[in-house]
């Protein structure tokens, strides 16, 4: 659980920081759909953790992201996975496309899909 809930700090803080979304009061809000992890080294306290994050795959109202925890200097992950955000109005709770704006900072980490 603990993993998940650093997967999803580092995808609301780069919404809030980089797409400068409320996802607390804004017009949109954003619904964990699926999450997935692999683990190789249990991260452990008091580790100090890197997450790197990237988009694997952007349409319409859905959002799925890949991360990875990996410890300061280590090349290898400890845990990594994915996932997968639904993108909604709030005031209808109704699944809206991504704006435009947003799909634009997104396909900044988009990733290549491998063969």
């Amino acid at each position: 659980a603990t993993v998940h809930g650093f997967f999803e700090t580092a995808i609301q803080a780069f919404l809030v920081e980089q797409a400068d979304l409320d996802l607390r009061d804004g017009e949109l809000a954003a619904f964990v759909v699926s999450s997935a992890a692999d683990f190789y080294a249990l991260p452990g306290f008091p580790d100090v953790l890197e997450v790197g994050l990237g988009v694997a795959r952007l349409a319409g109202s859905t959002v799925e992201y890949r991360l990875a925890l990996f410890r300061p200097g280590e090349p290898e992950a400890c845990a990594a996975g994915t996932v997968v955000q639904v993108f909604i109005e709030r005031a209808s709770g109704r699944p809206v496309a991504l704006p435009q704006t947003l799909q634009v900072i997104l396909s900044g980490v988009l990733q290549e899909q491998q063969a």
